[in-house]
């Protein structure tokens, strides 16, 4: 996939996601994408939950199950 398709394709599924029709799971490194698409953001390390919380804010909740 190229840059401009990926782009596309991210476009496409935010705007789904906008419209309500869609609930959407971004597995991502770039957190900026991260930033300017999610609501809430889930942090794992080795497959194990260790923060997260709502996009925008300085820091991320450490997770306690």
């Amino acid at each position: 996939m190229t840059p401009d398709e990926a782009l596309e394709g991210l476009s496409f599924v935010r705007r789904m996601a906008r419209d309500g029709a869609v609930s959407v799971l971004l597995i991502t490194q770039k957190f900026p994408e991260v930033e300017s698409f999610g609501d809430e953001v889930t942090i794992l390390r080795r497959g194990r939950r260790v923060g997260g919380g709502v996009v925008g804010c300085s820091r991320p909740t450490p997770w306690r199950p």
